[in-house]
């Protein structure tokens, strides 16, 4: 999908869960900004860089990017909630930001 379209977010985010799941954590890190930076919209790689900062103790950079996925997933397109939420509702996702944040410290 790279090859045909290197400037889509939705393919460095695909991208960027095989090497988070691969255990290539700075390819990872690439891959999620690179789809933030051509979508700021997309709430799903603002989440999951979150979880990944919260993991590695990066507790203001998780309440950042935690942060910017919960406002954002309040507006995100349904299909795209659907197609990369993992099966999860919107309102479970925003949930699911709220939790990981309070466990970050803060309760926004």
């Amino acid at each position: 999908m790279l090859a045909l379209d290197d400037l889509n977010a939705a393919a460095h985010y695909l991208t960027a869960l095989c090497h988070e799941h691969g255990g290539r954590r700075a390819a990872a890190l690439d891959s999620y900004r690179v789809g933030v930076y051509l979508d700021p919209a997309f709430a799903m790689p603002h989440l999951r860089l979150g979880l990944m900062f919260k993991r590695e103790g990066d507790l203001p950079g998780a309440r950042r990017e935690l942060q910017n996925a919960s406002m954002l997933f309040a507006q995100e397109d349904p299909a795209r909630v659907l197609l990369f939420g993992g099966g999860f509702s919107r309102k479970t996702l925003i949930d699911l930001c709220g939790s990981e944040l309070r466990l970050c410290g803060e309760s926004n």
